[in-house]
C-alpha cells in the first residue's frame, strides 16, 4: 500500500479523482438547492395572488351580485368593477368603464390566461387537499370576470349589435347573460366560503416551510 503513495503519477491520480468526487457532489447539492428554491418562488408567487384574490373579494364579496330589476347592466358593470379591484388585474382595471377597448380586452384576456396557468400550476406544486380547493377559487374568479365582462360589453353599444326589429333576440340574449352570470357569481361565492372554512390560505403558507 505503501508502495503505491510512492508513486507520484498515482498520486495525483488519485487525487485527482477524490476531487472530481468532491466537485460531483457540491454540484448535484446546488443543483437540488436550485430547484427547491425555484420551487418556493414558484409557490410563493401563486399563493400571492390567492391572497390578493381572496382578500379583495372578502372585502367586495357581498356587492358583487345582480339585483333583479332592470338594473342589470348598471350592476354587471359594479361587478365587473369590484372583481377588478386587485393588484393583479390592475393592468385591466378600465375596462369596465371602456369595454370595447381593444388594448384593455388585450390586458384582461391576458391576466385571465394566466391565472388559469396558476390555477393548473398549483395543482401540481401543492398538495391536492390543499389545491383542489384554491384552484376552485381561482376557476370561479376568473369565471366571474369573463362573464361579467361579456355581459357588460355585449350591452355596451346594443344598436350596434343588432338591427332594429331583433329586440326579442336582443332580450333573450340579454337573459342568457343575465343568467349565466348569476350562476357564476353564485359558485364564485361557494368557492370562497369553501377556502375560508378550510383555513386554505394559512395551510399554503404552513406548506411553503416545510
Amino acid at each position: 500500500m505503501c508502495e503505491y503513495f510512492k508513486n507520484p503519477d498515482r498520486l495525483l491520480s488519485l487525487l485527482a479523482t477524490v476531487i472530481s468526487i468532491i466537485a460531483l457532489w457540491q454540484t448535484q447539492r446546488q443543483i437540488k438547492f436550485s430547484n427547491k428554491q425555484q420551487l418556493f418562488d414558484r409557490r410563493l408567487s401563486d399563493y400571492l395572488v390567492l391572497k390578493d384574490l381572496a382578500k379583495n373579494y372578502r372585502e367586495v364579496g357581498e356587492r358583487c351580485e345582480l339585483n333583479d330589476n332592470e338594473g342589470w347592466l348598471f350592476h354587471a358593470g359594479v361587478v365587473l368593477y369590484f372583481l377588478l379591484s386587485n393588484s393583479f388585474f390592475e393592468p385591466a382595471s378600465d375596462i369596465r368603464t371602456q369595454p370595447d377597448d381593444i388594448r384593455l380586452q388585450k390586458e384582461l384576456f391576458a391576466k385571465r390566461v394566466e391565472l388559469r396557468k396558476i390555477s393548473e400550476e398549483m395543482s401540481i406544486i401543492f398538495k391536492r387537499d390543499i389545491s383542489s380547493v384554491a384552484c376552485d377559487f381561482i376557476s370561479a374568479y376568473e369565471r366571474a370576470v369573463k362573464n361579467s365582462h361579456e355581459f357588460v360589453w355585449a350591452w355596451h353599444s346594443p344598436d350596434t349589435k343588432y338591427p332594429s326589429g331583433m329586440g326579442d333576440e336582443l332580450l333573450r340574449e340579454r337573459e342568457e347573460k343575465r343568467k349565466e352570470l348569476e350562476i357564476d357569481l353564485i359558485h364564485l361565492r361557494e368557492a370562497f366560503q369553501v377556502l375560508e372554512k378550510e383555513n386554505t390560505e394559512q395551510k399554503m403558507k404552513r406548506y411553503m416551510k416545510i
